[in-house]
């Protein structure tokens, strides 16, 4: 997805995390927190080495496998689900909310909008 280097407009660029940002907001309307938000788990319909404007910006997320339906604003859990580098510093204490996709939204757009994960190095897979 975000890992190869290609070269996208501000445009485009805009256009993914708009995308990006209404799928969570919509699955957050629906009681869902995927939990596992990452490069890796957002694909595209049409190659991104093939995309020339905005319009042709068609993403989808993917593996639901961490996902969790809740019905509370916050709830509680001591597994620390997801991928450390992009887990939010309250999924790690185990008491959060929704709010933690929006913290690994950013850290994609980081990535997206200056080439890198600001914390690279803190692996644990």
């Amino acid at each position: 997805m975000l890992k190869e280097e290609i070269d996208l407009s501000l445009e485009v660029k805009k256009e993914i995390l708009r995308q990006l940002f209404r799928g969570i907001n919509y699955l957050h309307s629906q009681g869902i927190v995927h939990r596992d938000i990452k490069p890796d788990n957002i694909v595209f319909v049409k190659k991104l080495t093939s995309v020339s404007s905005s319009f042709d910006v068609d993403l989808r997320i993917i593996d639901f496998g961490l996902a969790y339906e809740h019905k509370e604003k916050t709830f509680k859990d001591w597994a620390n689900i997801g991928t450390y580098n992009f887990m939010a510093p309250e999924v790690f204490d185990g008491l959060y909310s929704s709010k933690c996709d929006s913290w690994s939204c950013g850290i994609v757009a980081h990535i997206l909008l200056l080439g890198s994960n600001p914390f690279r190095g803190f692996d644990k897979e």
